[in-house]
């Protein structure tokens, strides 16, 4: 079981910066920045730029972070 509780780590580690990809890439193939706005009082707001840097702030967050074995309870092995 260590083994695939090992993998299933890395992979709850490694999807952040995925779907931090994937978001700014859908965002920008499928938007179109100014068509669309939200209106919040005398504030108009943009969804494609608040979508881009969502997506952007994730992913330069999850990129910076590394994977430890040791922070889920695992012990290192000379295989990663």
């Amino acid at each position: 079981m260590g083994k695939w509780l090992r993998i299933w780590t890395k992979i709850h580690h490694y999807h952040h910066p995925v779907i931090g990809f994937c978001g700014l890439l859908v965002t920008v193939v499928f938007s179109r920045p100014g068509t669309d706005l939200i209106t919040v009082g005398p504030i108009q707001l943009d969804p494609f730029y608040l979508s881009v840097v969502g997506f952007g702030i994730l992913l330069v967050l999850s990129i910076g972070d590394e994977y430890d074995p040791a922070d889920y309870g695992l012990e290192s092995s000379e295989s990663d």
